[in-house]
């Protein structure tokens, strides 16, 4: 399994730094996974980024509609978080072999260490190396 936590997967859908790298990568990618805390999160970036004249009302709505669509294709494996993941965040977050983690950083990475992701899909280097410390691949998107 692959993991790709919110901020890999923003790229897909909003151009910014390494969107372009992003977009090489997923293409070659069989199967992928997010969180349902990916959902949420996608939900609020691009709603805050409306109201901060970030972005239009219509490029909110296009970016939240295609990633919906995305999801409702089954581009993407939506993986329930359950109790066995808030365990493991709070294993991670007290293992001293783990780089130190915010709080929902450690839920991604609770997710796919769970459910043994292989790669570990981020463009946040402090999750990259705590992902790496478990032994997963990080391919890097900044």
């Amino acid at each position: 399994m692959n993991y790709i936590d919110t901020s890999a997967l923003l790229k897909w859908y909003l151009p910014e730094p390494g969107s372009d790298a992003f977009t090489a990568w997923i293409g070659t990618q069989h199967e992928a996974s997010i969180s349902r805390l990916v959902s949420v999160e996608i939900h609020v970036v691009l709603t805050r980024k409306q109201r901060l004249a970030e972005l239009t009302k219509a490029q909110m709505t296009r970016a939240l509609t295609a990633f919906l669509a995305d999801v409702d294709d089954g581009l993407f494996r939506v993986q329930p978080i359950e109790n066995v993941h808030w365990e493991e965040a709070e294993r991670l977050v007290t293992d001293a072999g783990v780089p130190a983690l915010r709080t929902l950083d450690a839920v991604h990475l609770a997710v796919a260490s769970v459910d043994q992701a292989q790669i570990f899909a981020t463009a946040d280097k402090a999750l990259a190396a705590a992902a790496r410390s478990l032994g997963m691949s990080t391919p890097h998107f900044q």
